[in-house]
Formats: C-alpha cells, sequence, structure tokens
C-alpha cells in the first residue's frame, strides 16, 4: 500500500521525532555500502534522541529530546547544539537551513493547542509564520532568499494548501490542481511539491510563472516533488507511482522528463536530497524485499543500502549530505540494536586528512617480486582488516653486491593497480562483485640500514625493528570518482627481515658476490 510523502512527514510531526519518510520501488542490484570509521555525536538537548533533517555547509538542524522529554527543534554549528525553542508550546522540529543560518520548521503554540510554521535566525530568534486562515501550517523549505515553503490548513480546516511565505508578502496559497489539497515540499529557484487534481490524482508540481506545472507520474495516480533545491530550478527528485499503482519508485526530473530510479527489491523507494559533485549522488530510503525502509544512494546507476554504514550492527534512519562537501555527510540512526538514536557527522578519511590511525595489532609487509614490484600486505585492527595485493612499488635492491648499502625505509604512495578484500566494523567487502579495487595505499616505513658483507656469505639474513604510518583506501570494483567504500589510516611496528641467496657463480671480476633478494618481509608485533 502506497503510503504519500505528506502523511509520513506529518505523521512524524504529530506523533514523534521519526525520520521524515518512507516510499517507491523498482527491483534492481545493490552496490557495496561504505562504512565510516570515527563517526563525530552531535549529542543531545538533555534527552536521549537527535535527528538531523537537514544540512547547509557546516549547519546541521533537526529535533532532539531534552530533558523533560520533549522534542525541541536544535542548530548545530561549530561543535554546539543550539536549542530553537518553541512558539510558546512543548515541541518543536527544524526542518531546513540555509547558507545565512536561517531555519524554518514547524512548533507547537502555548498549551500545544496547533503547531505552527517558523522561521528562526539569530537577529529575531523564532518568528511565527502564521497560517492560512485554519490551525495547522508546517514549514519544509528555504532558499537564500529567506522564502519558506510548506503547506498549511485553509479556513474551517478543511484541507490543507501548499505555501510559499515570503519575508516582504507574507504567506501566499499556491493553490491545487483543481483538487481539495497541495503540499510544498521544497524551496529553490522553484517550489515544488504535490497537488490534488479535479478527479482526485496527485500529481507533482514545480512552480513557474506564479503557477503551478503538472510533472506528471510513472503511470499511476500519485507523483511528489520532495526536493528542488538545484540552483538552476530544472532538476527535482521525488517519488512517483507506477502504472497500477501497486508500488511507488524513488524519481528525479530533469526538465521535467522523469526518471524511474528504483529500490532495493520493496514496493517503495522514495528519493530526498541530492549532492551536486560530479557524478551527482542521489540519497532517499527504500523498502527492501522483506519490507524494512533503509536509507539508500543512487550513484552511478548503482543503489546502495546505507542502513549500516557505521557497521554491521549499526542501524541508519536517514543519510544527509553536507553540501560544498563531496564526502562528509549527516547520519541519524543507532549504532547498535539497543542504543539510542543519534545524528553524526561522518566522512570518509582521505590521504592528506587521513583521520585517526588504527594500530596494527598482527599484519604482515611481504615483498613477493621486487623486480616487478609486488607485495602482499595484511593487517589487522581493532575494528577493520585487510589483505591487499599491491603490484607495484615497494622493492630494495635486485642484484644486490656486496658492500652495498640497502635501505628498508620506504616513503610509497600506490595509487593502482592494488585490490584485495577488507572487514571494516562487521561489513564485509570481498567476492560479490569481485575484487575489491584499493585505489590508495601508502607505505612510510622507518628502518636502519644495512651493509652487504664483503666476505663471501652465500646467504644473508637481516632483522632490525621498523615503524610504519600508512593509509588504506578501498573502492567499489566500478570505478568512478567518490566511490569510496571505506579509508583507514594506520600506524604499527615490529621487525623488518631480508633474505639474500647467492650462487656459487654469482661473483664479480673483482670478487664480489652479487645476491638475488629472496624475501623482504615486515612482520607487525602485537601493539
Amino acid at each position: 500500500m502506497r503510503t504519500s510523502a505528506r502523511l509520513l512527514i506529518t505523521t512524524a510531526i504529530l506523533v514523534t521525532a521519526v525520520l521524515m519518510t518512507a516510499a517507491p520501488t523498482a527491483a534492481q542490484a545493490t552496490a557495496y555500502a561504505l562504512t565510516y570509521l570515527d563517526p563525530i555525536d552531535l549529542g543531545t538537548l538533555g534527552g536521549n534522541e537527535t535527528r538531523a533533517y537537514a544540512a547547509n555547509g557546516a549547519r546541521i538542524v533537526g529535533a532532539s529530546q531534552t530533558g523533560d522529554g520533549t522534542i525541541h527543534a536544535f542548530k548545530y554549528e561549530n561543535g554546539a547544539l543550539t536549542d530553537l525553542g518553541t512558539l510558546g508550546g512543548s515541541t518543536s522540529w527544524a526542518f531546513a537551513v540555509n547558507s545565512a543560518g536561517a531555519v524554518t520548521g514547524s512548533a507547537s503554540l502555548p498549551d500545544d493547542v496547533a503547531v505552527h510554521a517558523f522561521l528562526w535566525t539569530e537577529e529575531i530568534g523564532m518568528l511565527d509564520l502564521g497560517t492560512l486562515g485554519g490551525t495547522y501550517s508546517r514549514a519544509s523549505g528555504i532558499n537564500e532568499a529567506g522564502q519558506v515553503s510548506g503547506w498549511s490548513q485553509v479556513a474551517g480546516d478543511i484541507s490543507y494548501h501548499a505555501f510559499l511565505w515570503d519575508p516582504i508578502t507574507g504567506m501566499n496559497d499556491l493553490g491545487t490542481f483543481g483538487g481539495d489539497t497541495s503540499f510544498a515540499y521544497d524551496v529553490g529557484a522553484i517550489v515544488c511539491g504535490e497537488a490534488a487534481t479535479v478527479d482526485g490524482a496527485r500529481h507533482a508540481f514545480v512552480t513557474s510563472n506564479g503557477g503551478l506545472i503538472d510533472l506528471g507520474t510513472l503511470g499511476g495516480t500519485y507523483s511528489a516533488a520532495i526536493n528542488c533545491s538545484d540552483p538552476s530550478g530544472r532538476f527535482a527528485l521525488g517519488e512517483s507511482s507506477v502504472s497500477d499503482d501497486s508500488a511507488t519508485h524513488a524519481v528525479s526530473w530533469s526538465d521535467r522528463v522523469i526518471t524511474d530510479l528504483g529500490t532495493l527489491g520493496g514496493t517503495e523507494s522514495r528519493a530526498l536530497r541530492e549532492r551536486f559533485f560530479f557524478p551527482l549522488q542521489i540519497f532517499g530510503e527504500s523498502r527492501t524485499v522483506d519490507g524494512d525502509l533503509h536509507p539508500v544512494r543512487w550513484w552511478f546507476g548503482w543503489l546502495s543500502d546505507l542502513a549500516h554504514v557505521l557497521g554491521a550492527e549499526s542501524q541508519i534512519e536517514s543519510v544527509v549530505p553536507l553540501t560544498g562537501d563531496a564526502t562528509s555527510a549527516v547520519v541519524s540512526g543507532a549504532v547498535s540494536a539497543d542504543a539510542d538514536v543519534h545524528a553524526y557527522i561522518v566522512s570518509m578519511p582521505t590521504f592528506s586528512t587521513p583521520g585517526t590511525p588504527r594500530t596494527i595489532n598482527d599484519g604482515v609487509i611481504e615483498v613477493l617480486s621486487p623486480i616487478v614490484g609486488r607485495a602482499h600486505f595484511a593487517f589487522t585492527t581493532d575494528d577493520a582488516t585487510a589483505d591487499v595485493n599491491v603490484r607495484e612499488g615497494l622493492f630494495s635492491c635486485s642484484p644486490c653486491l656486496a658492500g652495498n648499502i640497502v635501505s628498508l625505509s620506504y616513503d610509497v604512495f600506490v595509487t593502482e593497480d592494488a585490490s584485495g578484500s577488507a572487514t571494516v566494523r562487521g561489513n564485509e567487502y570481498r567476492g560479490q562483485y569481485g575484487p575489491v579495487a584499493i585505489p590508495q595505499v601508502l607505505f612510510t616505513i622507518v628502518a636502519d640500514s644495512f651493509t652487504i658483507p664483503t666476505t663471501g656469505e652465500q646467504s644473508i639474513t637481516f632483522s632490525t625493528p621498523f615503524t610504519y604510518s600508512g593509509y588504506v583506501r578501498g573502492a567499489s570494483p566500478f570505478g568512478g570518482y567518490y566511490d569510496d567504500l571505506f579509508a583507514v589510516a594506520l600506524r604499527g611496528a615490529g621487525t623488518a627481515t631480508i633474505q639474500l641467496f647467492s650462487c656459487d657463480a654469482c661473483i664479480l671480476p673483482d670478487g664480489r658476490r652479487y645476491y638475488a633478494e629472496t624475501q623482504l618481509t615486515y612482520a607487525f608485533a602485537p601493539q
């Protein structure tokens, strides 16, 4: 059974601070889902739970439980969680924020007799935006001009109409397609939402020249445009029912042409947010075959299940990309089945900003073929393991001459021709789509050098302590930008051992032996 965007969002406000949520579908293969390490917990306003609903730059807004158990809107910025208060009642929720830090959402009035849309700024605090004559209103989006989208009950509370609130003209009724209701879900250069037609169907709309433009459907009777933050006003996201109304699928519109985005195998999915970096990433949610609602990402034609991005035991409700950042997001969910729902800032460590290093408790780097540069790197930390084959980069000397000084220190950054498998916080990356690509491996090894003796030994073994710092990034085997699965900064120490072998005839005219390097191994000691 299809559940509309407006019904689910309204229920979330009136019942609890659950994620704004649910819908669309169409079976589609699932790509690897990434795993974030070192999440930053936004905390709470004194209670148990926090959920983030929107972000703009480093500003994050949402709703959090206070010490007395009520739900209040918050803004998170510069490491601080700020309670935005209410309109005199007990509850509030923040659903959108612009780059100036203006926040919009809904809040209850004194004695909780009604819920009204609000605009909050540092200068004026929380401003009641009123209604279209009815009891209830709800704000859903805000643009850079300070205009606010949403919906409100009309006089007599007989129906809801979409509105656009403007700092000059106030709350303006956007009308319908001839039916009784409409809802505005976002505002950028245009407003988008859904509106009822004369025959009772509900179709997605965008505004143009003061009117509503019908975006159509996938053949069914329902569609809704939920996100239209694209500055050009040409791109929108949302959901639509299929031809027999048996399922509702996430969709995108580009220049008003609709595209079905598919599902995780269930009968509902919804596209909610986008990240405008090449290639475009779309975030939303989808039902699985089992009927569970999971956060998802559509990217490069692949649909990724993001329900466990904080580990195999995590239960994530939503993922909100941070604007202006290609790798960071804020996720809302529980890190384990018995944990409370919190909001976390997450990011994929990079080579230049590698994040908190993991200590290697067990592992080895084996230089298997020094001439062609083939090495095997395996490591185990408290929350990550990997087995990586590197096809370039590490070797010492071959052949090695008596009297040569051999360095066992290396500073090598491998950026291609590596692959393997890994398990990061219980999420496994192996086998389903072939070997995982390992596009970045850093080996920074500090160890003593040694001089090959000239006394004629046919076999030489040299061992010395070493320290290691490095970085390993794994990506999906499909290629492309921003397809990270995991990234782990590493540190460790142990013993380096090099074995050299010479033959009876391996002697130069000056009497010196030369050697073939048989194996160079860096064995990590338990830390």
